[in-house]
């Protein structure tokens, strides 16, 4: 299996809108690198309504191959050289 950046772009911001749009009903998202798991409460969303708002949440999110995502900076430690008391 090889990574698809696009696609783990796309699934990232699909969670974080589905995140964003406050539904009584969604209890919760967690995103993979293929895919979301999205736990909802039928009683307060019905199936659906839940699959019109993915499709119009995934739609929103266009091309993702420009996409620019928040990462942050790794900086190599360089090791300290601790020499025992004689």
């Amino acid at each position: 299996m090889e990574l698809d950046l696009n696609l783990r772009a796309r699934i990232h911001c699909l969670e974080k809108q589905l995140a964003a749009a406050d539904l009584a009903g969604l209890v919760e998202t967690n995103a993979g690198v293929r895919s979301v798991m999205i736990e909802y409460d039928a009683r307060h969303l019905s199936l659906p309504d839940l699959l019109a708002l993915i499709k119009k949440a995934d739609a929103a999110i266009g091309d993702v191959a420009h996409m620019v995502l928040p990462s942050r900076n790794v900086h190599r430690v360089r090791p300290v050289l601790v020499r025992a008391a004689q």
